[in-house]
């Protein structure tokens, strides 16, 4: 016993006290998760110490911690997740290596964030998600020097102490679902703060501001679905920042100029025109949605990292500038005023083309170049798409901003030269009469439902599994060496090809 230096006694689901644990004098992991009649940890424990580790998750019965856990030296973890902790005893303290305190769902207790003693100035890591109490974070969180990472997500902490300002070790803070309502100007000032994620926080509002030379490490910045309305003018002086997310910020009025430094761009914000992003050399996601005023994007021929382009629900937009060569992912939703798109010849290395929604696009230049091309959707309606994202906007197709009567294109040039298809998906177009695929030998699945003057298909394909012509009234031939029988897409009928 004396060897021992894991003991795991997780799911014992009878144990009520741990054994006396004095003879297990070079144990390091003491593992007690769900063990879910413990009452009492035996005063016994602070012998171990050489302890690293605590793991007293889903202890639900477990309502206090002994004063002897103050003698473990060498505990850098301590995991009280989802137990019936009133309180962290000040003991803790004294606990100069603990790098992690977890009190994550102590949903039933009465814990207080202000009885984190002050007198714990070294933990690394410091986690209350799931706190469902309201009290403030407490001004002397500004003590713990040492904090690296603070996760407040998902509790109902509506406000931060502008002494979060003094966390200068802070590389992490998540406060993702709380109902945090502004943000102190104090965060603006951490130098090493790699990481600040407030994503859907639904009372989270106001401006955002850094001071000067603030924020100099910050890479990853989420604050999607919140109500910010304003970021700071020196927002592009965040020299480290990688990912910045500003998706379903739907008060966010403008984007300042951007770091140079932006790997992805995520944004929604209510103006008619964005800055320039020309600059923006190692850029690889553009992501816009619902900026409904949007009416053109600024020159981004020239990122040549650029590999993904989103267009979501920008109703306003009209044109999409000259796209760089090394995109492998255009995707345009929900734009009904955009006619054309710049000629596409020039993007060999194009796999996903998806134009769902854009009932006032007339025709697509330099398809037949396409050569990598593996997936294709004109669609219009969500009649049986099971593409990622587009379920949930199902229902803004109602309104006044789609004509589900409008359809201006009539032909799909250049189709027939394309032999990398896998999947096609032209369902709700109206106009189209022939869908030329006689080179499309991989192709996979077809959707043409609802492609109500559809007459013919060409397309050679022994790979097709899915193939859906729901209220294809028209269609007479399907010419080439379609199996004899495919099942549609929905799996209700089989078709014998001609």
């Amino acid at each position: 016993m004396e060897r021992l230096k894991v003991l795991n006694l997780s799911r014992c689901f009878k144990l009520q006290s741990t054994p006396n644990l004095s003879m297990f004098k070079n144990l390091e992991l003491l593992i007690l998760e769900y063990c879910t009649s413990l009452k009492e940890i035996d005063a016994s424990i602070g012998d171990v110490k050489r302890l690293i580790s605590l793991n007293l998750k889903y202890c639900i019965h477990v309502a206090k911690l002994p004063k002897q856990l103050g003698e473990l030296e060498n505990l850098e973890e301590l995991v009280v997740d989802h137990t019936n902790i009133k309180e962290i005893p000040p003991c803790i303290g004294s606990l100069k290596k603990l790098k992690t305190l977890r009190a994550v769902g102590c949903l039933q207790s009465n814990l207080q964030p202000t009885e984190v003693p002050s007198s714990i100035v070294c933990p690394v890591s410091l986690s209350l998600v799931e706190y469902h109490k309201s009290q403030p974070i407490p001004s002397s969180i500004g003590k713990l020097r040492e904090l690296v990472e603070l996760n407040l997500s998902n509790t109902r902490i509506k406000e931060l102490p502008g002494s979060i300002g003094e966390l200068n070790k802070l590389k992490i803070l998540r406060i993702c679902g709380s109902q945090i309502e502004r943000l102190p100007r104090s965060i603006g000032k951490l130098q090493n703060l790699q990481e600040l994620d407030a994503s859907r926080c639904p009372n989270l509002e106001g401006e955002f501001h850094v001071d000067k030379g603030g924020l100099s490490s910050l890479k990853t910045f989420r604050l999607i679905n919140t109500k910010i309305s304003g970021l700071p003018e020196n927002l592009d002086q965040l020299s480290s920042l990688e990912h910045l997310d500003l998706g379903g910020c739907g008060e966010l009025q403008s984007l300042p100029k951007p770091p140079f430094s932006l790997s992805s761009l995520k944004l929604t914000c209510w103006s008619n025109e964005l800055p320039s992003l020309s600059h923006l050399k190692h850029l690889k996601e553009l992501r816009l949605s619902s900026c409904k005023s949007l009416q053109s994007i600024p020159e981004i021929s020239h990122l040549k990292h650029l590999r993904e382009l989103s267009l979501h629900d920008c109703w306003s937009l009209q044109s999409i500038p000259e796209l760089p060569s090394c995109i492998r992912k255009l995707d345009i939703w929900g734009c009904p005023e955009l006619e054309r798109l710049p000629n596409l010849s020039d993007l060999e290395f194009l796999s996903k083309l998806r134009l769902l929604h854009c009932e006032g696009l007339k025709k697509l230049d330099g398809l037949e170049a396409l050569k990598s091309l593996r997936e294709l959707c004109l669609k219009l309606f969500p009649m049986s798409s099971n593409l990622d994202d587009f379920d949930e906007k199902a229902d803004e197709l109602q309104s006044d901003n789609f004509d589900e009567e409008a359809d201006n294109l009539h032909a799909i040039e250049g189709l027939e030269k394309l032999g990398s298809l896998e999947v096609v998906d032209i369902s709700g177009r109206k106009h189209i009469q022939v869908l030329d695929l006689s080179k499309s030998e991989h192709l996979k699945k077809l959707d043409v439902s609802n492609c109500g003057s559809l007459v013919e298909i060409r397309c050679p394909s022994q790979l097709l599994e899915d193939f859906d012509r729901d209220g294809c009234k028209s269609l007479k031939k399907l010419l080439g060496f379609l199996p004899h029988y495919v099942q549609d897409l929905r799996g209700k009928k089989q078709l014998e090809a001609d």
